[in-house]
């Protein structure tokens, strides 16, 4: 009987361990899958990346990165500059979708995509989306038109009740608007003080906060304060744990596979 008891007091101690870890954390991937050179297998933000981190890893969501075209189109794409990821100088603003149309992203045979065309990819499926807008233009610093960003977002036709749209520019992040309330706004910010305040006055929903500047005291805090967060950064497997072990709401990672192995 006492043996009996013994084996229960520690199926429950280890049961009590894995619940430090939240079993609840989405994991999604960095534009689409990985953004790491070398380890992808479709290009970043493509189609089939999103495809592929998705449904082939298992991933819950996609984070990818949002441009708008000169005539106000949503594209896909990371960096500020187009070369050499497209055979074009310049940046995504410069440019309307006719002239990026078609032209293939990483040296690859994959075109650039735009937000359009992601609008079916989950509306009948349990993903999400984590959009990462990118709210200027690299070639003359201007700050994209948030009324226009707001159109273009509306045209996509997502589905706003699993989406998140993510901003570093906190006055362009308020000034956006979707037709659906059920969209959730996240504030990416290095100032954990004043983030909070937003999300308190009600400002933004959530906030996005890097690996590295996120101790386990400022994750207390935030669950303390009922605050939602995803964390993104996170590189290593070490680090990856360590993310993890601050039970975000999300987690960006290049690494699905690994990090749905320490979630789950």
């Amino acid at each position: 009987m006492s043996r009996v008891l013994y084996f229960i007091s520690v199926s429950l101690l280890f049961s009590c361990g894995k619940e430090e870890v939240n079993p609840n954390i989405l994991v999604f991937g960095h534009a689409g899958a990985t953004l790491n050179n070398g380890e992808w297998i479709f290009p970043p933000n493509s189609k089939e990346a999103v495809q592929y981190g998705c449904f082939n890893l298992g991933a819950n969501g996609a984070e990818i990165d949002v441009q708008m075209t000169k005539d106000s189109v949503l594209v896909l794409y990371h960096d500020e500059f187009l070369s050499p990821q497209l055979d074009l100088e310049g940046c995504i603003a410069e440019y309307t979708w006719n002239e990026l149309e078609g032209n293939k992203i990483y040296d690859t045979k994959y075109p650039i995509q735009r937000l359009y065309d992601m609008r079916y990819m989950i509306s009948d499926r349990p993903k999400y989306y984590f959009l990462d807008l990118k709210h200027h233009n690299a070639c003359n610093s201007e700050i994209r038109d948030p009324g226009t960003f707001s159109y273009a977002l509306n045209s996509s036709d997502l589905y706003w009740k699993r989406t998140v749209l993510n901003s570093r520019n906190l006055p362009f992040l308020l000034e956006l608007s979707v037709d659906d309330t059920n969209v959730i706004k996240s504030w990416e910010t290095d100032d954990l003080a004043q983030g909070i305040v937003a999300v308190q006055n009600g400002a933004v929903d959530e906030l996005t906060l890097r690996a590295s500047n996120l101790t386990e005291t400022d994750a207390a805090q935030l669950h303390e304060l009922g605050i939602p967060f995803t964390i993104f950064g996170a590189r290593t497997q070490k680090e990856l744990r360590e993310a993890v072990a601050l039970n975000p709401t999300r987690i960006i990672t290049d690494n699905i596979a690994y990090t749905n192995k320490i979630t789950m």
